[in-house]
């Protein structure tokens, strides 16, 4: 969503962004529509999944981003060795 947005309302020029930016963008979507559904909903059980989805959803993108990292981490190590 976070592309297709940038591409209809930005020019060009402001396009090229991080992935890290827009898992920002995504993450905080996310955690809004998850207090707003909380907010509105007042049965036990449709909250108790909402809160399960949210938690779960977040341990993913911990473990995902953790795992990335050290996936990465051997062909970073090299670059910053030669750099200083």
């Amino acid at each position: 969503m976070h592309s297709s947005y940038t591409r209809e309302t930005q020019p060009y020029v402001y396009g090229d962004y991080s992935i890290f930016l827009a898992e920002i963008a995504s993450t905080t979507n996310e955690n809004i529509l998850t207090e707003k559904l909380l907010e509105e909903v007042q049965d036990d059980a449709t909250r108790f999944a909402i809160l399960n989805n949210f938690l779960d959803g977040f341990r993913g993108t911990v473990f995902h981003k953790l795992n990335s990292l050290s996936l990465n981490m051997p062909f970073t190590k090299p670059i910053k060795m030669v750099k200083s």
